[in-house]
């Protein structure tokens, strides 16, 4: 269903490469907005990450950087200031609100605040529902947590941890699955670092306690592996089980990237050998997507390969990222050596495919691989960019404006020129019309009545890296009830879903948001739908149709049995009735009662009839004359009454010999002590009770 709306050598030896930027097409499929939206003075900020987030809420794609100096150790220049952006909409203004955002530095009034870092993560860590600032820094110092109190960002440090550390990345999502964001960081170690004698440093993890504050949780979580100067690291679900796993780029590891696999709890184990069984040294970075369509995570890493090219790991779907098809997913001509530092998926062209846009440094251009669903292959015509960069070290994509074509955010550092926002042209890019993804791996369980606990998690995703709810319009289960439709609007009932890392979304966890299901009475049917930002839908059925009537439970008001199947002739029908049969105990239909045997003369007949309670009296006269002669006379009277009109038929029958009985029944509308055992309806006492004062009646008259 689909709708619209509509061992290295040091980086710094990198900067002599020189730089000579050309016109590649006249007209492009992105273009540079003007220099003044990012107005910091030349040479520019040395800026290593950026991230995209609504900062105040109001649905417009902001844009932030992390700054720093100094290649491979602190230098004196290592410390500046991050910067915030503010989109004004539609995008066509950007306002500088650093100073807003990160706070004054005491000893330089007017100014902002400066650190060392490397890396910011925005996310709602204390689950109030905003978006909150993870700062990673570098050269042994303290990370920072900016929280967001009614649209005011406040520094708070004190709940981090307590380590001055060199953060190369950090990635948030729920490692444990209480219901909350952790934090896992790549620390470089003691300066210098990336060189053969470099220590490197332990990866951390630091666990949240749900209202944003942290604990380390390295000693006991996390492998005591150093990683030798980590520039990027992935949650990535190796093994389809729904717990957020660990790929970790390395610069300089001997033995190249690292693979740590999560038991579920937020323990991982070192699984390297077993998931890169060509593993490789030198990776930069590492992107992880479906790339091959299969329903499970592969990853693109950069510079691991022949001459600092790039390599495709595909995933087996057991956990095994296998970089040996790198050569027919990237054939050498669209694979040179590159330098590329930063790398984002998305689907520029609607296809269902990820295609994958590339951040060159110094003399490697910027550049979009085409994914024709077997292979990369570069986009020349029309050329991706209007101008070159010389400095690429991060890349993002998102809506930055109202036209529904992804656009493009480059953070640059080193050389001379300032970062950038590309936005798409609409002469060369259509509008994003690509249904959004979600996967058939996905996991459902609970129990399906009413008021019921279920669970869902599921991949849902947009072709596009990384994935943050700024991306989703609505991501949620929905579901309709006793006979409603998905085709009416005003039947449907909807739960959001939560993103918890990766491309993962989940009913939460938490007992006070859990999915409970409504009261229903007959069937339910649930699916999962997402739209994304440009408003694209795709809706897949969880539960076709559920009924309750079958399930084995007596559930539902209209149930007065149920079995576990809808068979019928079984004793419980189809629709949760008992099957009428005479001589089960139960008073069903047309059955007057029911004694649980089909034994006559007992009060209740073999046909499930009361039978009626009569003695008869016999009176015999005997004259004797010339002969003998015998009388005897005989009356049987039956007598059938409603309880709406009150008739009666009598018949009667005469012999020689009379014979009268006389016999009074009292009934109360419950059959006392006829065998039956079971309570007759008020219309079956009424009856029976005229029947038996006409039997009195008619004798009476007889005798007399």
């Amino acid at each position: 269903m689909l709708h619209r709306k509509s061992c290295r050598a040091p980086i710094t030896a990198l900067t002599l490469l020189t730089l000579t930027p050309t016109l590649a097409s006249a007209d492009p499929i992105w273009v540079p907005t003007p220099n003044v939206v990012f107005n910091d003075p030349l040479p520019g900020y040395w800026s290593t990450n950026v991230e995209l987030a609504d900062l105040d809420g109001d649905g417009l794609v902001d844009v932030l950087f992390a700054n720093v100096g100094g290649a491979q150790s602190g230098t004196p220049d290592s410390i500046l200031s991050n910067q915030a952006f503010r989109n004004e909409g539609p995008g066509t203004k950007f306002t500088d609100i650093s100073l807003e955002i990160f706070g004054e530095d005491p000893n330089n009034p007017g100014l902002t605040l400066e650190d060392t870092a490397r890396v910011i993560k925005a996310a709602d860590v204390d689950k109030d529902g905003d978006t909150d600032l993870l700062i990673g820094t570098t050269w042994a110092t303290k990370s920072n947590l900016y929280i967001n109190d009614n649209g005011v960002f406040v520094a708070q440090p004190s709940l981090l941890p307590n380590l001055n550390l060199s953060a190369g990345d950090l990635e948030v999502g729920d490692v444990d699955g209480d219901g909350d964001l952790d934090v896992v960081i790549s620390d470089w170690g003691p300066a210098p670092v990336g060189f053969v004698n470099s220590p490197g440093g332990i990866t951390r993890l630091w666990l949240n306690d749900g209202s944003g504050m942290f604990t380390d949780a390295t000693a006991t979580k996390m492998p005591a592996i150093p990683v030798n100067w980590s520039w990027d690291h992935d949650f990535i679900d190796l093994d389809n089980d729904y717990d957020l796993d660990l790929i970790i780029s390395c610069r300089a590891c001997a033995g190249g990237s690292l693979a740590f696999t999560n038991d579920g709890t937020g323990k991982f184990a070192n699984t390297t050998g077993a998931t890169f069984p060509s593993n490789l040294i030198g990776s930069a970075e590492f992107e992880v997507m479906d790339i091959d369509g299969d329903g499970d995570v592969d990853a693109v890493s950069l510079q691991d390969g022949p001459g600092f090219s790039n390599r495709v790991f595909l995933n087996d779907g057991a956990g095994v990222l296998d970089g040996s098809q790198t050569a027919f997913w990237w054939p050498a001509p669209e694979n040179p050596t590159s330098f590329d530092f930063g790398a984002a998926f998305l689907d520029y062209d609607s296809d269902g495919r990820p295609d994958l846009l590339l951040g060159g440094f110094a003399k490697n251009p910027d550049r979009l691989m085409r994914n024709e669903g077997t292979s990369f292959k570069g986009v020349t015509t029309p050329s991706p960019f209007s101008i070159a960069t010389d400095g690429t070290y991060a890349v993002a994509v998102g809506h930055l404006n109202d036209d529904f074509r992804l656009d493009v955010v480059f953070a640059e550092g080193e050389n001379v020129n300032r970062n950038r926002i590309f936005f798409a042209d609409a002469a060369e890019l259509d509008d994003d019309t690509a249904p959004p993804v979600i996967g058939d791996n996905w996991e459902f369980g609970g129990k399906l009545v009413p008021d019921g606990v279920v669970t869902f998690r599921a991949r849902i995703h947009d072709n596009k890296s990384p994935n943050r709810p700024l991306d989703w319009t609505k991501v949620a289960l929905e579901w309709v009830t006793d006979g409603g439709s998905f085709d009416n609007p005003g039947d449907i009932t909807g739960y959001d879903l939560e993103w918890y890392g990766e491309y993962l979304w989940r009913t939460q966890v938490e007992d006070d948001a859990q999915l409970i299901l409504p009261t229903f009475e007959s069937k339910i049917s649930i699916r999962a739908c997402a739209i994304d930002a440009a408003g694209n839908e795709t809706c897949v059925m969880v539960v076709q149709e559920h009924l309750l009537c079958g399930d084995g439970e007596l559930n539902s008001p209209l149930e007065v049995c149920d079995d576990g199947n809808q068979v019928d002739g079984d004793g419980c029908e189809a629709n949760c009735q008992l099957t009428i049969e005479c001589g089960n105990g139960v008073v069903q239909g047309s059955e007057q009662c029911d004694d649980g045997n089909l034994d006559p003369g007992d009060g209740c007949d073999e046909f499930c009839q009361i039978e009626g309670d009569e003695t008869t009296t016999t009176d015999t006269t005997s004259t004797s004359t010339s002969g003998s002669e015998s009388d005897s006379d005989s009356d049987t009277m039956t007598t059938s009454a409603s309880a709406t009109d009150g008739t009666a038929t009598m018949t009667a029958t005469d012999s020689a010999t009379d014979s009268d009985s006389d016999s009074a029944t009292t009934f109360d509308g419950a059959l006392d002590d006829d065998g039956c055992g079971c309570r007759a309806d008020n219309s079956r006492g009424l009856g029976s009770a005229l029947l038996l004062l006409g039997l009195l009646g008619l004798r009476r008259r007889r005798r007399a």
